[in-house]
């Protein structure tokens, strides 16, 4: 029973401390906001100066804070800018490549199909000629003629424009290095046209006058290549002795034969 009481009184004891410290506390603070409310009323002025003050830095400091976070949105929407486009850009220049690539391809694939169909054409063009009395020389210094033409003769054109003026270059007859030569020149030229202008003007203003002033260095140029060195002296040293071109020909050295002949000069 003695437990009771006294655990009674403890309690009583704890309860009432427990109160005069809570009267404390509420004095305490009635009692600071008491001193604030005087301090403010006797440092009005400078208290509103001061929340002047602070409201002043709040709103610059806010201030600050939306000149950066627009800074940072203007930044965010050039950079989102920049990407879309590079992006655009990017695809803009893919599309370009694949368009291109597919152009390319496809030319690629024209150009094929016009080779293949002028091969063929070449081909039994070449066949054609065959199937007659053309010389094989003359056959095989055409086929590149015919392949450097834009559109390809018929053999009707290949008699009239190159075989017929160029002499009509028969199996059993001669084909000789001046015809060779002209077969050569007319290699690259765009129509079949075109080359009998070419043959008949080199026949008439190459091939004869040498055959006819050089007979014996005409037959020894049997090829092309001959022929063309012949061609090269002849316009070279034509106006000289005749003498000159046939020693240089025949393998001399053109400065020692022109010396020698007196004709060599400083």
């Amino acid at each position: 029973m003695w437990e009771y009481i006294i655990a009674g009184i403890f309690f009583l004891i704890i309860a009432w401390l427990i109160f005069l410290a809570v009267l404390w506390i509420i004095d305490f603070i009635v009692q600071l906001v008491s001193d604030i409310t005087s301090y403010v009323v006797e440092n009005s002025v400078m208290f509103i100066f001061l929340l002047i003050l602070i409201a002043g830095i709040y709103i610059f400091v806010l201030k600050v804070r939306n000149d950066e976070e627009r800074k940072r949105q203007k930044s965010e929407e050039r950079r989102k800018l920049s990407i879309e486009k590079k992006l655009r850009e990017s695809a803009r220049i893919e599309k370009e490549r694949l368009e291109l690539v597919a152009k390319r391809k496809a030319e690629v694939r024209i150009a094929e199909q016009r080779r293949i169909e002028l091969e063929k054409q070449t081909t039994d063009l070449i066949e054609e000629c065959r199937r007659h009395d053309m010389n094989k020389s003359f056959i095989e210094d055409l086929q590149p003629v015919i392949k450097s033409i834009s559109t390809i003769p018929t053999f009707r054109q290949i008699l009239l424009d190159i075989w017929t003026p160029i002499g009509k270059p028969k199996a059993s007859s001669g084909y000789d290095g001046g015809k060779r030569w002209i077969m050569n020149e007319i290699t690259g030229l765009q129509s079949s046209s075109a080359a009998k202008k070419d043959i008949k003007s080199m026949m008439k203003k190459v091939v004869r006058p040498i055959e006819n002033e050089f007979p014996l260095l005409y037959e020894r140029a049997s090829d092309a290549e001959q022929f063309s060195r012949l061609v090269n002296l002849w316009r070279e040293y034509g106006e000289m002795d005749r003498i000159v071109i046939e020693r240089i020909f025949n393998g001399e050295n053109d400065a020692y034969v022109l010396a020698d002949m007196g004709l060599l000069q400083s």
